[in-house]
């Protein structure tokens, strides 16, 4: 889709920028720029990293669609976790990072975001079993 991890990690940034552009935090502030620094501290040379960061929440806190983003980056949507998690691994390249954005909360399957996360860091681990 794109012919350099540098222009994937452009247009992930241009996405963030526009979906996240009428957002605050808690604070107050911009989210976007709470976003920058995040960002900021994935050295600049790791761009699907930065790409990653960027897209972090465009689908599970913004009005962006999961249609919105196909043709822009490669989605594969998943019933589990499970399926997901083998699904990531089949499809990845050495190196390439794969990111954790479910589109709509998961309360039939865990008891919170925290469970969820536990449970994916189990499934990483098992992989490398």
């Amino acid at each position: 889709m794109f012919a350099t991890q540098k222009q994937l990690e452009a247009t992930a940034e241009l996405l963030a920028r526009m979906a996240h552009s009428d957002q605050v935090d808690q604070a107050t502030d911009r989210y976007i720029e709470h976003l920058t620094r995040v960002v900021a501290r994935i050295p600049a040379s790791q761009h699907l990293d930065r790409a990653a960061a960027w897209l972090y929440g465009v689908v599970e806190d913004t009005s962006v669609t999961l249609d919105d983003l196909r043709g822009v980056v490669s989605i594969h949507s998943c019933e589990t976790l499970e399926k997901a998690v083998h699904a990531a691994a089949a499809a990845a390249r050495p190196g390439e990072v794969v990111l954790l954005a479910p589109a709509c909360s998961s309360f039939d399957q865990f008891e919170s975001y925290e469970h969820r996360g536990r449970v994916f860091k189990q499934l990483v681990k098992d992989l490398q079993d």
